[in-house]
């Protein structure tokens, strides 16, 4: 049992502050104090709020977690890779360790979000095609394409083939929506980080998307839920993944000039603000 019920009510409203606010708030507060630690320290009392007012059910503790974990290790290897750095008060820039724990809880509020939002998937699955197909050909027609992000085009779109097989569409909107807002956030508004590598906020959402689909296929084996389509296609976006991570990477020369230039640039710019 819930131990305060009388708070239910205000689950939107406070994952949505949380979210509009709250994310806003945690990396405008590392920016400044220049201190991991102290955002760390918010998160954990966060979740302990979350735990005490709302007493999370055993679905949303195992999205809490495999963000978590799949966040951690993503970033860290991200930062290895130079796709991204972080701390722009730092001249070499770095890892930023209380980001796996936001990760955790940023799929939550997610997943709750989408309990509330159900849609037939026939209804969604055209206004989403119209969505990905446009996405990938402006990426491809205009951005720095290599060779390596056909295999981000692979992921996204067979990411979002699964959500469509298992009648998750609805999460994979809301993924996308959460995901390229807090990039936006992170490194146009209040610049916690920068991309190193030729990213674009779409393919980190999906992403994202990515480990929000593997938490929810977890859930739904445990409820005793197969889609074996879905399951095909989620196979399919993880072996894109990896394939991205430990061959297609490996033949990239990183260009160091540019990741110096952009890196200067964004020193003058926080500087500047700061």
């Amino acid at each position: 049992m819930v131990p305060f019920p009388e708070f239910i009510p205000f689950l939107p409203f406070y994952n949505l502050c949380f979210f509009i606010f709250g994310v806003p708030f945690v990396l405008w507060l590392n920016n400044k104090t220049k201190s991991d630690i102290i955002c760390l320290i918010l998160g954990i009392a966060y979740m302990i709020l979350y735990g005490i007012l709302f007493e999370p059910p055993w679905d949303e503790v195992i999205f809490f977690y495999i963000g978590l974990v799949v966040g951690y290790v993503t970033d860290y290897w991200a930062v290895k890779a130079n796709k991204w750095k972080y701390h722009p008060w730092d001249p070499e820039f770095g890892y930023s360790y209380y980001v796996g724990f936001s990760w955790g809880m940023v799929s939550i509020f997610t997943y709750n979000i989408s309990k509330s939002l159900t849609a037939d998937p026939s209804f969604l699955f055209l206004p989403g095609i119209i969505f990905v197909i446009p996405m990938i050909i402006f990426e491809w027609r205009f951005g720095k394409t290599r060779r390596d992000q056909y295999f981000l085009f692979a992921r996204a779109i067979f990411t979002f083939l699964a959500f469509w097989a298992s009648n998750n569409l609805s999460l994979l909107f809301i993924a996308i929506f959460v995901g390229s807002y807090i990039e936006f956030a992170g490194v146009n508004w209040i610049r916690n980080w920068l991309y190193i590598d030729t990213m674009s906020y779409i393919f980190i959402s999906f992403g994202y998307s990515l480990l929000v689909y593997l938490s929810k296929f977890i859930i739904e084996i445990i409820d005793g839920v197969f889609f074996p389509l879905a399951f095909i296609f989620l196979v399919l976006a993880i072996v894109a993944f990896f394939i991205d991570l430990f061959w297609a990477q490996k033949k990239i020369e990183v260009d160091t000039e540019r990741a110096i230039i952009a890196a200067n640039k964004y020193h003058q710019i926080y500087e500047a603000n700061d």
